[in-house]
């Protein structure tokens, strides 16, 4: 492992401790309160309410057997004759002896109360707010997608503002181009590693999707349970303050490392699978070949007159037109704070995070 990619390794660790710190808050309530519920049922159970219980218990015992002595006579009587001994006075105590077995076996009823597990704190989203929502991360995907596609940020701090051949362009919203690249440069038996910086492309993106889904595992419409999306735009905004770091000290350097766009591509991968997961893939804020092909479908439909989808059309095009809005921005701000203008991203991430506590 080279040694830039020592801090990408630890962040990546110091999410899943993360993770697990802000989801242990959620854990340990419940243990404690079942072991103070059990030993306060237990303590206040008086001998008086136990001995009426196990009265209870026996009346139904004997109710039980009496009826299975009926039911069983009245089964006998359509057994067949059997020769050699066998009548149905033996048939009818070996029968009996099993039900009551099987009867006496049968725990007695509990007299511990029952434990409830407390109510988890859900915190509800208007469909409103949450295009709202969706229309600010799709403009900070096509910030972050202008920024790493145009190659701005990565040619050094000596060269000018203008893309050299040297730059890198890959795009962080999405990795389908990665797909197809790596693929082409395994092909071609490419030895400059390009295929190898597609694969970490693919796999950054997968493992910021994976964060979500660990952080969120039973995901709610419109609907936010505590400590489960709050973690994940912090680890997003981790992230984009670590590709800040990288990127400066790249460039001050005179290095031409790539480890700060995959850094974009877990923050990418992070949001794309939040909005999508809450709002039942309404609101991919990430990736816009989907949303596409759906603007499409879906103004045919209303072409032909079928206008079910009519809200869905309204709010994709909003969303593909903040992700174009963000994309435009980009080239100006990268041109004003150069370096620093991931930052934008960062603080955004955390502003999420902390309304969504």
């Amino acid at each position: 492992m080279s040694l830039t990619m020592v801090p990408f390794t630890l962040l990546l660790s110091l999410a899943l401790v993360l993770i697990l710190l802000l989801s242990a808050p959620t854990i340990i309530p419940v243990s404690a309160s079942l072991s103070t519920t059990t030993a306060s049922s237990t303590a206040s159970s008086s001998s008086s309410t136990t001995a009426s219980l196990y009265q209870k218990n026996d009346k139904d015992l004997h109710r039980n057997l009496n009826l299975d002595h009926s039911s069983i006579k009245r089964n006998i009587q359509l057994l067949p004759y059997t020769r050699g001994g066998a009548n149905t006075n033996t048939v009818t105590n070996t029968v009996t002896n099993t039900v009551r077995a099987k009867t006496i076996a049968t725990p007695r009823r509990s007299t511990t109360t029952n434990v409830h597990k407390p109510p988890q704190i859900i915190k509800k989203i208007n469909p409103h707010y949450a295009v709202l929502y969706g229309m600010v991360l799709a403009l900070n995907a096509g910030f972050m997608n202008g920024i790493t596609l145009s190659g701005l940020l990565s040619t050094s701090s000596s060269s000018s503002s203008t893309t050299s051949s040297s730059s890198i362009k890959q795009a962080s919203s999405a990795v389908t181009g990665a797909w197809t690249n790596s693929a082409l440069s395994y092909a071609s038996s490419s030895t400059d590693g390009f295929w190898n910086f597609n694969l970490k492309c693919i796999l950054s993106y997968m493992s910021g999707s994976f964060i979500a889904g660990v952080c969120n595992p039973f995901p709610m419409n419109y609907s936010m349970k505590k400590y489960t999306v709050a973690p994940c735009f912090f680890i997003a905004s981790l992230f984009m303050y670590l590709a800040t770091l990288l990127l400066v000290s790249s460039n001050n350097n005179n290095n031409s490392s790539s480890n700060w766009i995959l850094c974009l591509l877990v923050a990418n991968g992070i949001q794309n699978s939040i909005s999508s997961s809450l709002t039942s893939n309404l609101m991919r804020t990430s990736h816009y070949s989907g949303i596409t092909s759906d603007i499409g479908t879906y103004i045919g439909q209303t072409v032909r007159g079928n206008k079910t989808n009519g809200i869905k059309l309204k709010v994709f095009v909003v969303l593909a037109t903040c992700f174009w809005i963000g994309g435009y921005v980009s080239f100006g701000l990268v041109d004003k704070f150069g370096n620093w203008s991931l930052m934008f991203s960062s603080v955004l991430y955390l502003m999420f995070g902390l309304f969504s506590l």
